[in-house]
């Protein structure tokens, strides 16, 4: 401040005082209030100095603030945008969704040859009934979880799920010469995924979950359908057949087409199939369909002698032979990412 600001301090340090005969009056000054006034002045000027500081330096903190700001919200959009692409590849092969996210038409495609999973759950309408339909939600959510893994560490690509009923091909999205390999392999570790589900995990007594598996091999064709929602639909009496396989199979038995059968003899020699004969089968008449990865008891030396995770019958007409390419402990994480309580892995009985 200015000198008129100092002249009013200091006059405010004179004062009168009265002698004791009381016939003079004396003006004085306290010089030491004085300079403990002029000090208290200088330390104030200290203070607003300061607080300038602090003014600069809360207006630099709040600009690096919104700074700061805007950098995290343009990350936080990048990273949902990460997600929201990731989100849309899992839903579609990578050139179908690129297309879509560009708002690009999506034309029909031609595949000649595809091989088609199907599974669905055996007594799927006695569980749904004996359970309250959250708990059949969180079953159906633990045993996808885990098959969704699986068609990772596979490389299948997985269509669709219908209520109890998984789909999954191979040899669509991308050229796979050993895509009846990669189904067959994929079918017996989402197998054995299901015998260690737990139908109910606060009610051991009603046991694990078993399925029913079908493949067919062929060709189809792929397009997208609708606008809102949109659906990556597979075409075509290859997934007729397929879905047929699956409803003719039978718990803990995986069941494929002739056609199936003959591609799996060249891409996957060592996996044993057995001769199911000649069914009559609903809208596409007689049909020789083949048991995977089973042989016939008579002539296996081994029926009773089971690999910890493999899948056996004793006593009936075949056992399984080929166990998973999963390891254990990957097999393991994979059920308790799911949400699966795992304790020893049991081995599936075909009944």
């Amino acid at each position: 401040k200015g000198m008129s600001d100092k002249a009013g301090l200091l006059n405010t340090d004179i004062f009168v005082d009265w002698d004791d005969d009381e016939s003079s009056i004396t003006m004085s000054t306290n010089y030491n209030k004085i300079e403990a006034r002029l000090l208290q002045l200088e330390e104030q000027n200290n203070l607003v100095d300061r607080l300038k500081k602090l003014e600069e330096l809360s207006a630099t903190l709040s600009q690096a603030s919104e700074s700061n700001q805007n950098g995290n919200t343009s990350q936080t959009g990048s990273t949902q945008s990460q997600l929201s692409e990731q989100l849309l590849f899992d839903c579609f092969p990578r050139h179908i969704a690129e297309a879509l996210r560009d708002g690009k038409k999506v034309e029909p495609e031609s595949k000649d040859c595809v091989t088609i999973y199907f599974s669905d759950i055996v007594g799927f309408t006695d569980i749904a009934s004996s359970l309250s339909d959250i708990k059949v939600s969180e079953m159906l959510d633990r045993l996808y979880n885990s098959f969704d893994a699986l068609s990772h560490h596979h490389n299948v690509f997985k269509v669709e799920t219908i209520g109890d009923a998984y789909m999954a091909v191979t040899n669509l999205d991308k050229d796979q010469h050993d895509h009846t390999k990669r189904i067959a392999e994929f079918a017996i570790d989402t197998m054995r995924v299901a015998n260690q589900t737990m139908v109910d995990i606060d009610d051991p007594t009603k046991g694990f979950v078993k399925i029913r598996v079908g493949f067919h091999s062929g060709s189809v064709v792929a397009n997208v359908v609708g606008t809102r929602n949109p659906r990556y639909c597979l075409f075509g009496d290859t997934v007729n057949t397929a879905a047929r396989m699956e409803s003719y199979s039978e718990e803990n038995r995986i069941h494929c087409s002739a056609p199936s059968a003959e591609l799996l003899r060249m891409q996957y020699p060592d996996i044993p199939l057995l001769s199911r004969g000649i069914l009559d089968i609903k809208g596409k008449g007689s049909m020789t369909t083949f048991w995977v990865n089973e042989v016939d008891e008579d002539e296996d030396d081994e029926d009773d002698e089971d690999d910890e995770c493999g899948v056996s019958r004793i006593g009936g007409k075949s056992v399984i032979s080929v166990t998973s390419s999963v390891s254990a402990s990957v097999f393991s994480n994979i059920l308790m990412n799911a949400g699966n309580p795992v304790s020893k892995l049991t081995k599936p009985e075909i009944v």
